[in-house]
């Protein structure tokens, strides 16, 4: 007969084993991270810093956004940058932190869209109907003519005003010669802008440099060229850093910015780099934190350089 309502008997063998099982993981999980590191960890990842260039491009993104429907010209441009410097950040940034407004309903007037590797047309379009509400709209071949009709209707009439493309540099690869009139998702980016009076802008890898050769004619169109970059070390760089050190009581970081070989060391580590920086500092700070101690040692600045980019990388360790 089974002890509870649940159906649990904690004397069969089976089910202790597993019971068993499940506190040595949870066991396990606990003896890397504390919740209090996890904690320390998660608030340096979650930071979004507003540094001078993420301003800057902020603005370039409102402008794009405010001009879409008062200028006859197409309003476009492209961000590129190499990982890890905060592309998809600045996207979902602008997305959470556009103020309330009457130039748009049903929303913010603004669509992420993410391309993926190899997609299609189709694929595309019944993304985009899938984020203005029309789920059950199905595209093929077979009516991929209407349904792209559809959807730049949908985006005209929810007032959309900015489509924003992240990870632009899937168009391309998946058109390496160079040819005159685009691909066909490309050529769809042109008609959103021609047609629906939306302002495009194609965020992604440094290949996005290539986009003349892939469609000039939406090249011509995203007239605002901006880039993102890796950090050198320079004042910039110091003043992300210090916004990124946890202040609070349990943890104290100053010591980290008043060397000047160790700022030189922790740009070595992150290789000037957002994400690399983010990554090193959280897994710094869960170190401490689980080591009891306040202000990180050798020790903790070398095993938080071997947890974050793994063993194979201690050879370029600045903390060994």
């Amino acid at each position: 007969m089974r002890s509870n309502d649940h159906g649990f008997d904690p004397l069969d063998p089976e089910e202790l084993e597993v019971d068993i099982g499940r506190r040595q993981i949870r066991e396990r999980w606990l003896a890397t991270y504390t919740p209090k590191a996890l904690q320390q960890g998660a608030a340096i990842d979650n930071a979004i810093v507003k540094h001078d260039r993420f301003n800057e491009l902020v603005g370039s993104l409102d402008r794009m956004f405010l001009l879409s429907k008062e200028l006859r010209q197409p309003v476009g441009g492209v961000i590129g940058g190499n990982a890890g410097v905060g592309k998809t950040t600045l996207c979902r940034y602008f997305l959470d932190a556009l103020p309330v407004h009457d130039l748009a309903d049903r929303g913010s007037g603004v669509l992420y869209l993410r391309l993926r590797r190899g997609r299609s047309l189709a694929a595309v379009v019944q993304r985009i109907l899938g984020l203005l509400n029309y789920p059950l709209f199905k595209v093929g071949n077979a009516n991929l003519d209407a349904r792209r009709s559809l959807s730049i209707d949908a985006l005209r009439r929810r007032k959309i005003r900015l489509l924003l493309v992240d990870e632009g540099h899937q168009m391309i690869g998946q058109s390496k010669a160079r040819r005159d009139d685009g691909t066909s998702i490309s050529e769809y980016f042109r008609e959103v802008m021609d047609e629906a009076q939306i302002a495009v802008c194609i965020v992604g890898g440094i290949s996005l440099s290539e986009l003349g050769h892939v469609d000039p004619y939406l090249e011509s169109r995203c007239v605002v060229n901006e880039a993102l970059s890796d950090f050198t070390l320079d004042k910039p760089w110091l003043s992300l850093v210090q916004s990124l050190m946890p202040s609070n009581s349990a943890l104290e970081f100053k010591q980290l910015q008043t060397s000047r070989e160790i700022r030189e060391a922790i740009h070595k580590t992150a290789r000037g780099n957002l994400r690399r920086l983010k990554q090193y500092l959280a897994e710094l700070a869960m170190a401490t934190v689980d080591a009891r101690k306040s202000t990180p040692t050798p020790v903790e600045l070398k095993l938080a350089y071997q947890r974050a980019f793994g063993s194979q990388e201690l050879s370029s360790c600045p903390w060994a």
